[in-house]
C-alpha cells in the first residue's frame, strides 16, 4: 500500500498547478463512495435477517434483491449523472451526490423496516454513481501525459477504500449493526463539506452541452465501441498461452 508521502508526491505531479486540493478531493470523493459501500457489507446481512425475524432463507432472498437493485440503479444512474455534469458542470453533481449519499446512509441507519432500507439502497445506488463524474473531472484537469497516472491513482484509491470500508464495517458491527451506516454518513457528509470549500469547477461554460435524456442511455457505450474499433479491441482482451477450447476470456471495463 502506498505511503501518504507517496500519495502527496503523486498529487503534486498530477493535475494543474492550482488544482492540488481539487485533485485531492476527487481522490477523496472516490474513496468515500466506495468506503460507504464497503462499510455496510458486513452488517447488511444481519440487519436484514433481524427484519426477517431470523429467517435466514428469506433474508438471503432479500439480500439478492438488494444487490441486484443497487447494481441496476448504479448502471442507470452513471450515464445520467455523466450527461448532467456535461450540462451543469462537474462540481454541483459531485457535491450534491456526496451530500445525498451521506444523508441517505444516515436515514438507512435509522430505517425501521425493510421498505425504508430498500429505498435507501436505491438512493445509494444512484448517488454512488458519481464515480463517472469524478473520472470526467480528472479528464478535464489533466494533460494527456499525466492522465493515465491520475486514473491509476484513482483506481488505487478505489481499492483501498473498499478494503478499509469492509474492515471498518466489521469492526463497528461488533458494537451495533447500525453503527457502520452512521459512520459512513458522517464521513461522507464531512467530505462533501470539505469539497464545497476546495473544489473549483473544471468544465468551462463554453464546453458544456445541452442536457438530452437520449444521451443518458446506459447502452450508448456499445455504439461508441462500434464506431471506434480500437476501443472494442481493448474492451475484450484474450491472452491464451496456447489454443485450447476452454480458453478464458477476460472482460475489462474501459474508461473513456
Amino acid at each position: 500500500m502506498p505511503s501518504m508521502e507517496a500519495v502527496a508526491r503523486a498529487i503534486r505531479r498530477v493535475g494543474r498547478p492550482e488544482g492540488h486540493a481539487a485533485f485531492g478531493f476527487i481522490l477523496l470523493s472516490i474513496f468515500l463512495d466506495v468506503l460507504a459501500l464497503g462499510v455496510v457489507i458486513p452488517v447488511l446481512a444481519p440487519l436484514v435477517q433481524f427484519f426477517q425475524r431470523g429467517d435466514v432463507a428469506a433474508a438471503a432472498g432479500v439480500l439478492a434483491l438488494f444487490g441486484s437493485t443497487y447494481a441496476a440503479t448504479t448502471f442507470l444512474g452513471s450515464p445520467f449523472l455523466g450527461v448532467l455534469s456535461d450540462s451543469v458542470g462537474r462540481r454541483p453533481v459531485l457535491l450534491i451526490g456526496l451530500f445525498a449519499l451521506g444523508f441517505d446512509y444516515l436515514a438507512m441507519g435509522f430505517a425501521p423496516n425493510l421498505a425504508c432500507l430498500f429505498t435507501g439502497r436505491v438512493v445509494a445506488g444512484l448517488a454512488g454513481a458519481t464515480g463517472v463524474v469524478a473520472g470526467a473531472y480528472i479528464a478535464d484537469t489533466t494533460s494527456d501525459k499525466d492522465r493515465a497516472r491520475a486514473y491509476a491513482w484513482a483506481g488505487a484509491i478505489w481499492g483501498f477504500g473498499f478494503i478499509a470500508g469492509t474492515a471498518l464495517g466489521g469492526w463497528l458491527g461488533r458494537y451495533s449493526v447500525r453503527a457502520p451506516f452512521w459512520c459512513a454518513a458522517g464521513l461522507t457528509i464531512l467530505g462533501a463539506i470539505y469539497g464545497a470549500a476546495v473544489l473549483p469547477e473544471s468544465l468551462a461554460r463554453e464546453r458544456r452541452t445541452a442536457f438530452r435524456l437520449s444521451r443518458a442511455n446506459p447502452l450508448g457505450s456499445l455504439a461508441l465501441l462500434r464506431e471506434r474499433p480500437e476501443l472494442a479491441k481493448l474492451a475484450v482482451l484474450s491472452r491464451p498461452r496456447r489454443r485450447r477450447p476452454d480458453r478464458c476470456w477476460t472482460v475489462t471495463r474501459v474508461l473513456v
